[in-house]
């Protein structure tokens, strides 16, 4: 009794230890939201087109043609942009800040999501308090990954995308006691899938599963799913002139980039003591799950929700493991990664549950190497937890920025005609709009879908006040953004480089630098 008192004394250490740090984390995260929200220039590339598709959404330019001036694409269906410009309706928020604020509130909610999953995927005899500390700590450890830190706060439609997922994935659950709810579960994928049309990873997981243990409820999924999508597609296809789809399947193209692999492994570097625990967890979990139904699953597994969710999560770290491969093209970044940390984070709400559980239940482990590996996983958290996320938070609101940005603010709203910009949030706080964005025409002209000569002509007969890049001729970006036709138009007819802050300006020779 004295050895298992202090076991559970130490396990409760340990586990203390990583809550503290947890929770540090996700302070600094709910600290930097407020900063974002308070800071009025960009925080990325896609910030300002997601805004200017928003300012578009319910006008006949909405999803249009692309052949003349202005020109916008619209890379995704329309549910994040509504959600924003209802926000700022109704609270009467600036565009931006409504739609950083659709995203963070999207976060908090998928965190929530995660714990309540998590604690739903413990094994059957775990303890109560077991399973809620299980489920806040996954829902913490969401915070600490870098590509959520750096996501979570922007005018993008990813996180909202993910919520929605997850939170179909929750109501599919659910909807195994109460079948009523696949309707609902329905509802959130299609909402997922019309915010991010790649939002598959969830839907087809559940369905899989059901699959193979309730066909019923698969095919009530797929019907419900089926019936709202093909009505919602209609309904915009009919209400954009057929030029829904163009845009979201034709004209929303990249070049294949195996480089974009790279953020995979590199995020798993980042965080190996989480992607360690996630792993203990699928092996340990897994084999628990399968030996308690004799591995005969598919007819014992309909009253038991702890393992019919931690099954439904296997298949969600499949599907979305596969889906993973859409990060290699060009462009991408780690926003692709996200679901799949998602589901990273509730499986080790897996291994957080035994360790848990060891701590109220003397009787639960018995082997040494179990004990110390129930005190290890923790410790193992809260070190990676202190060494990934805390210094992202810094670099992400470059404050000492703040002058050069103002006084290129007050150059741009001086402007009389067009400026064409990487930086396109700083267009539109200054009154201007967003006429054409350099990344999507430079992947649509390479693959012949877009002809650049008439936007050329334009930028040689000077219509533009000035073009505003990250970087100059030669630099990796700006070579991206930035054909060579379009180049050579530039150095004719603005050759004046001037730098301020981060910026190129390209300004024509009669102009003042």
């Amino acid at each position: 009794m004295i050895k298992w008192t202090r076991y559970r004394a130490a396990a409760g250490m340990a586990l203390g230890l990583m809550f503290a740090v947890l929770t540090w984390q996700a302070w600094l995260f709910l600290a930097f939201s407020i900063r974002a929200l308070r800071w009025p220039f960009g925080l990325d590339y896609g910030e300002g087109i997601v805004w200017q598709q928003a300012n578009m959404m319910f006008t006949p330019r909405a999803y249009a043609g692309i052949d003349s001036f202005p020109a916008i694409v619209f890379h995704y269906p329309p549910v994040y942009h509504v959600a924003a410009r209802a926000l700022a309706a109704v609270a009467d928020l600036n565009m931006l800040v409504a739609g950083r604020a659709v995203s963070m509130g999207a976060a908090l909610l998928t965190s929530v999501l995660i714990g309540a999953i998590s604690a739903r995927s413990a094994p059957p005899d775990t303890a109560r308090p077991a399973k809620y500390l299980a489920g806040a700590g996954a829902a913490l450890v969401f915070f600490c990954f870098v590509p959520v830190t750096q996501w979570a706060h922007l005018m993008r439609v990813d996180m909202l995308a993910n919520a929605l997922s997850v939170a179909g994935f929750w109501l599919a659950l659910k909807a195994w006691r109460r079948p009523g709810l696949i309707l609902a579960a329905a509802v959130c994928f299609v909402g997922a899938v019309f915010t991010k049309q790649t939002a598959l990873a969830a839907p087809a997981a559940i369905f899989l599963m059901a699959l193979w243990l309730r066909p019923r409820l698969a095919i009530a999924l797929a019907l419900a799913c089926l019936a709202l999508g093909l009505a919602v597609l209609g309904s915009l296809e009919l209400l954009t002139g057929g030029g829904f789809l163009r845009h979201i399947a034709f004209y929303n193209i990249n070049r294949l980039d195996l480089s974009g692999l790279d953020w995979i492994a590199i995020t798993v570097r980042s965080h190996q003591s989480i992607f360690i625990m996630a792993l203990f967890s699928i092996i340990v979990r897994t084999y628990e799950c399968l030996a308690r139904h004799k591995f005969k699953v598919s007819g014992r597994l309909a009253a038991d929700s702890g393992d019919v969710a931690w099954i439904g999560l296997i298949f969600y770290f499949i599907t979305s493991t596969l889906l993973l491969g859409t990060i290699a093209k060009s462009g991408s970044n780690v926003n692709y990664l996200l679901e799949w940390l998602i589901v990273i984070a509730m499986l080790v709400g897996g291994g957080l549950a035994q360790v848990a559980q060891s701590a109220f239940n003397p009787l639960a482990e018995s082997s040494v190497f179990a004990r110390v590996a129930n005190l290890m996983a923790p410790l193992m958290l809260a070190a990676g937890a202190m060494h990934t996320a805390s210094s992202n938070f810094t670099s992400m609101i470059p404050a000492d920025r703040a002058p050069a940005l103002a006084a290129l603010s007050e150059r741009v709203r001086g402007a009389v005609k067009p400026i064409i910009s990487d930086d396109m949030v700083m267009l539109l706080q200054n009154g201007k709009e967003v006429v054409w964005e350099p990344a999507i025409f430079a992947e649509l002209a390479t693959t012949g879908v877009w002809v650049e000569r008439p936007f050329v002509e334009r930028i040689l007969h000077k219509e533009f006040e000035m073009f505003i890049t990250e970087g100059q001729r030669g630099d990796v970006l700006f070579d991206k953004r930035y054909i060579p036709p379009v180049a050579d138009a530039m150095d004719a007819a603005y050759p004046v480089l001037v730098k301020q802050g981060d910026y190129t300006l390209h300004l024509p020779s009669s102009a003042k630098p």
